[in-house]
């Protein structure tokens, strides 16, 4: 008697095992090395303590190269970039002082980044009612200017790590506490 092709596997497949001394977890110097399917554990990153919440983030990374084509040639790098660029989605364990300070910078960016939007209008309707121009153009130029700082500030304080490299498996990233580095073993490629 034949067997039957619709039957369910008699077997149950193992997910692939990682390094059970390191839970998927390295260090390489002062970098975290982490597998893409890997779990932090429940310490935070940026201040060693207890988590008390996580925060889910996107992380992109291409080569440091492929920045030099956009001075250049903007399309090429715009398509190089899709190509070659890696993507890792990583939940990020914080404490609740780590968590409650980002929150307040991020809050304090946006805020600015409103009054920059309300100085550029004022300055509209200053040049439109023509109630002084100088005023006006002094009001809009600040206005730009404090978007574009809103804006890099805003990235920089929304940063919680920052992936040095990312390859099809592995993440590296730099700005881990040091209590997690000195947990992991050390990364052999």
């Amino acid at each position: 008697m034949t067997e039957n092709p619709y039957a369910a596997p008699k077997t149950i497949a193992q997910p692939i095992a990682q390094d059970q001394t390191s839970d998927g977890l390295w260090r390489e110097g002062d970098l975290l090395v982490m597998h893409k399917d890997a779990r932090l554990r429940e310490t935070c990153v940026k201040t060693g303590d207890i988590a008390a919440t996580s925060v889910k983030r996107k992380f992109s990374w291409h080569p440091p190269w492929l920045s030099i084509l956009i001075f250049g040639v903007l399309p090429i790098y715009l398509i190089l970039s899709i190509f070659i660029t890696q993507r890792a989605n990583v939940s990020l364990p914080l404490s609740e002082s780590a968590y409650s300070q980002r929150k307040s910078r991020l809050l304090k960016a946006w805020i600015a980044a409103l009054l920059s939007i309300a100085s550029i209008i004022g300055g509209f309707f200053m040049l439109v009612g023509e109630i002084n121009d100088i005023a006006g153009i002094a009001l809009l130029i600040g206005g730009f200017v404090g978007i574009i700082v809103c804006l890099v500030i805003g990235q920089i304080v929304a940063r919680i790590l920052k992936p040095v490299r990312i390859t099809k498996t592995h993440v590296w990233f730099k700005g881990v506490h040091p209590n997690i580095l000195d947990q992991c073993p050390t990364f052999d490629e």
